[in-house]
């Protein structure tokens, strides 16, 4: 098979604008001194002898401490992946180390692995390590890159290879990772959000990246505003206390999405957790501006939930607090259940013709306001089992007002309504407490 063999010339490409799905990574450090990787590592491969780990404290790449070296004379290794397509750009990046003047005997290649048989493989990309060979070149580390766009051309597997032809002595290798550079960002192990480990290597995700949850993944520093963010299924990003997670894009929730003490999940874009689980361990918030599909498996004991776009559909389900924030109207798509306070802080909640508003907790108000658009009654239905229920000033003689359970309710405002219903499982009070009461239709004890 003949094909051009593109030579490049080794380049420091900024990893902010490379920075995407990371397929394989090795920083070496998890291992024991003259750790046989190769043999350990499934997809990479070595022959003309194999070198082993070396743990050498502070002396690696970036002060690590440790790294793979290479035997003397010729040696090669190598890590294969399987292309997705055409049209993909893969690139490989490596820290390098000699300590003698070996340079033109080493290689950065990917090969083309095309057919059976090694004659029918093909050298897409052959970068030469001599490009580094300056007179500061000895005992320092060099990251090196070679890159490659798949064609169509491949009928096989991507090998990603440092090659040594001669040499007195074995080069040093670190930070070794194999990058897909036209994918979307992905988490590559479990972790902190602020570990270049849990990226493989990369920088953590930059403003507006589209980003993959494809592991438990632990936001421990407030992000940037990223694009898109999708949580695979069986997989965990929990939003620690105090932290919070910006996206601008759509929030797609398969796993679990886990916000933890005052930690803060604001989605910008739609968000849809069907079949999954939202979970709050204190009192952290979701806050959602634009179109909610589903809520998952919804945590009902603690945390806020809050609509803050303009013009917004609340989803039937049960909330522990639900808050209503910004101007326009959200309206209810169904039966709203709310174990712990209701709060508007702005805009209209429409209860849309005939839907209850279950309520346990207070009903507060600083800017909203409590709305039927519907010549349809809305119910209202305070069900506050202990303690003082309070409600803030209602005004639209749409809405009626059931009293059931136990709670003894007090009235902080006037109160406009159709009527009031002191039902028979009420046992505690409602008192009015000086605010006037204009009913359109009764008052029933």
């Amino acid at each position: 098979m003949n094909k051009l063999i593109s030579a490049l010339s080794i380049v420091i490409i900024p990893l902010l604008f490379v920075s995407q799905e990371v397929l394989w990574y090795d920083n070496f450090e998890s291992y024991s001194n003259g750790y046989d990787v190769i043999s350990n590592t499934s997809g990479l491969q070595g022959w003309s002898s194999t070198g082993t780990t070396v743990v050498d404290n502070g002396n690696g790449a970036g002060s690590s401490n440790s790294y793979y070296q290479s035997p003397s004379g010729g040696s090669t290794i190598q890590y294969v992946i399987t292309p997705a397509g055409t049209g993909y750009t893969y690139a490989m990046y490596a820290d390098i180390n000699v300590s003698d003047w070996i340079h033109g005997g080493i290689s950065i290649q990917i090969v083309s692995l095309n057919g059976a048989g090694n004659g029918d493989n093909v050298t897409v990309t052959d970068v030469s390590f001599n490009n580094y060979g300056g007179s500061n070149s000895l005992n320092s580390w060099k990251e090196v890159t070679a890159s490659y766009t798949t064609d169509g051309s491949e009928t096989g597997d991507l090998a990603f290879r440092i090659k040594k032809t001669w040499g007195s002595v074995g080069e040093k290798i670190d930070d070794w990772r194999v990058v897909c550079t036209s994918c979307p960002k992905k988490s590559y192990a479990d972790g902190n959000w602020s570990s270049v480990s849990t990226w493989g290597g990369e920088v953590v995700p930059t403003s507006s990246q589209n980003i993959t949850i494809s592991h438990d993944v632990t936001v421990d520093a407030s992000t940037n505003t990223l694009g898109t963010v999708t949580v695979d299924a069986s997989k965990t990003l929990t939003i620690n206390d105090g932290q919070t997670l910006t996206a601008s894009g759509a929030s797609d929730i398969n796993g679990t999405l886990s916000i933890a003490g005052t930690g803060k999940y604001d989605a910008d874009g739609t968000f849809d957790a069907t079949g999954a689980t939202v979970t709050f361990t204190g009192d952290g918030r979701l806050e959602c501006a634009s179109t909610v599909t589903s809520l998952g498996t919804l945590s009902t004991s603690s945390g806020t939930v809050e609509y803050d776009g303009g013009t917004q559909s609340v989803i039937e389900d049960t909330y522990y607090n639900l808050e209503i924030d910004q101007s326009g109207t959200k309206t209810a798509a169904g039966n709203l259940s709310i174990n712990g306070n209701l709060v508007l802080t702005g805009g209209e909640l429409d209860f849309n013709g005939g839907q209850n508003i279950n309520l346990k907790g207070n009903l507060t108000k600083t800017s909203g306001s409590l709305v039927n658009s519907s010549s349809t009654n809305g119910y209202l239905v305070l069900k506050g089992t202990s303690g003082t229920q309070a409600i803030d000033a209602i005004n639209d003689q749409e809405i009626a007002i059931k009293v059931s359970d136990d709670a003894n309710v007090n009235v902080n405002g006037n109160i406009s309504a159709h009527y009031v219903w002191l039902q028979s499982s009420n046992t505690g009070t409602f008192l009015i407490g000086g605010w006037a009461v204009s009913l359109d239709d009764k008052i029933v004890v």
